[in-house]
């Protein structure tokens, strides 16, 4: 089955529209690919693609849960595609007024990386035999970023690494949670460890 994108709320879809149409009449992109799209003779217009929700989690609750039922939805993240090519992301907020705000727009290697995970996830026989609804997450802490996949039927939830991924991880290799969180979990005691250490000047 197709990987499931949660539909993003519609407040988002149009500051991130407005925001992309706005930046592209007033040439105003500051990240250097579409910086420099702006400047062709028939520059391409950037278009938001697919959305999906981002999610954090603190290296504390990692240390001391091991799980992700403390992750906390930061934001919507848009791919940015010129043509078919990805490009670029943009992020919009949603405070607890439900009102959206436009964040940032991002190009790099996390950018490419949604997006050979995403290409990773829709050649997968697991993944395409199951219902998976497309998050990312982050461990900010940690360096980490991946493309989570939620199982909606057997809960079995699978992570794709994005590219550059942090040792032990390898990146666009599907892995199960439960793999994740045993290694994402004692480097985050460890990390927390090395912190202390630091306070105390051990």
């Amino acid at each position: 089955m197709p990987l499931i994108f949660k539909s993003e709320p519609p407040e988002v879809k149009e500051v991130i529209k407005s925001r992309v149409n706005e930046m592209t009449a007033k040439k105003a992109f500051r990240t250097p690919v579409l910086a420099k799209a702006m400047l062709e003779k028939a520059p391409i217009t950037p278009t938001p693609a697919q959305a999906f929700p981002v999610y954090n989690v603190g290296l504390k609750d990692l240390a001391e849960k091991g799980d992700l039922s403390t992750a906390d939805q930061k934001s919507w993240r848009y791919l940015i595609k010129q043509e078919e090519k990805v490009v670029a992301s943009a992020d919009a907020i949603v405070g607890p007024d439900r009102k959206a705000v436009f964040s940032h727009i991002n190009e790099g290697p996390l950018v490419n990386g949604v997006a050979s995970a995403i290409q990773v996830a829709n050649a997968d026989e697991q993944v395409m035999r199951g219902q998976f609804e497309v998050r990312l997450l982050n461990i900010p802490a940690l360096y980490f970023a991946a493309l989570w996949l939620v199982d909606e039927t057997k809960k079995n939830d699978l992570i794709i690494p994005l590219e550059p991924a942090p040792a032990p991880f390898v990146a666009n290799k599907v892995i199960t949670l439960k793999e994740l969180l045993a290694t994402l979990q004692r480097q985050a005691k460890a990390t927390l460890t090395a912190q202390q250490n630091e306070t105390l000047g051990g």
